[in-house]
């Protein structure tokens, strides 16, 4: 059999564990009925998950007089019911070039775990899932659908997906996020609900006209893949780069150093955090609401369910 390394790979294998990788933390109040969705709607209907019971009011649906409570009480009483509907979730996941980097593991590998197993517990509540990846040089997607043949296609999609993309890492520019951005306003009401995962590197001129369009018409959460190195100190040493504008000129690729002492280090502790919290306010300001990875997947999924993205 052959090994992976789980932190620089993202084999299908790994993409499928991520279906019991972290238990459900949903605070939501399923239906328990035939209805064709199976969460709980915000307005009444004609489903069949019963809500409340009230006098009659001209107008309400006859068929829905509850005679039993009628007679017993000498008024006209009816039953109401709220409407029962199907959630839709859209995953936008970000496989440029800049996520394929990391102290420890690939940011892209954690992005990709992540989204797979945001998909599967979207399966596991019978919710609907759209995929977007975004490339340097193109946007994959896959439309809407349900249960484990919808998930069993995202999962495929993904590591197909990234093993493209860190094969031609470095044979492309970087582009900004706005094909996604605009993709996810061309679908409309086929988008539901959004989680994008990204470090938010290079958003683009466009990215603060395009969120708040975004934000206006969907409830988008923004999940920051963030290295250890950006908020740890990093040790003192010698580190390697590679300098992408002089490859360019070069035609070849030229790695250079650096020395990190202990007041260089904190000194890029402060400007990492403080990009950071800049980063953070243009998502804000752009309508989303942000999660960071620091805190751990348990956290990243009780936001989720707190914001009703996932539900």
């Amino acid at each position: 059999m052959q090994s992976h390394d789980p932190n620089v790979t993202l084999p299908l294998e790994a993409l499928l564990s991520q279906r019991h990788a972290t238990s459900t933390v949903s605070e939501a109040a399923p239906g328990n009925g035939p209805w064709p969705g199976p969460h709980r709607g915000r307005k009444q209907g004609q489903g069949l998950d019963f809500d409340e019971l009230r006098q009659y009011i001209p107008g309400d649906d006859t068929r829905h007089i509850d005679w039993k409570v009628t007679a017993r009480r000498n008024s006209t009483y009816t039953r109401l019911y709220r409407e029962e509907k199907e959630r839709l979730l859209t995953v936008g996941l970000d496989f440029r070039s800049s996520m394929f980097t990391g102290s420890q593991t690939l940011s892209a590998v954690t992005a990709g775990l992540l989204a797979a197993n945001i998909i599967w517990q979207a399966t596991d509540l019978s919710n609907r899932c759209n995929l977007l990846i975004q490339t340097d040089d193109k946007l994959h997607s896959l439309p809407p659908a349900t249960g484990t043949t919808g998930a069993l296609n995202a999962c495929k999609l993904i590591a197909d997906t990234f093993s493209a993309a860190i094969s031609n890492r470095h044979n492309s520019a970087i582009s900004d996020i706005e094909p996604l951005l605009k993709q996810l306003l061309a679908n409309g009401r086929f988008t539901g609900s959004v989680v994008v995962i990204s470090a938010g590197d290079e958003l683009g001129p466009t990215f603060d006209q395009l969120m708040p369009v975004l934000s206006q018409s969907a409830t988008v959460a923004w999940v920051l893949v963030e290295d250890p190195i950006e908020w740890q100190t990093m040790p003192t040493g010698r580190y390697g780069f590679r300098c992408r504008a002089r490859a360019k000129q070069t035609r070849r690729q030229h790695d250079e150093f650096i020395r990190i002492d202990a007041a260089k280090a904190m000194q890029l502790t402060t400007v990492l955090e403080e990009y950071k919290q800049q980063l953070i306010s243009q998502l804000q300001n752009g309508g989303a609401g942000t999660i960071s990875i620091r805190n751990g997947m348990t956290n990243v999924f009780r936001q989720l369910y707190q914001w009703q993205v996932l539900a």
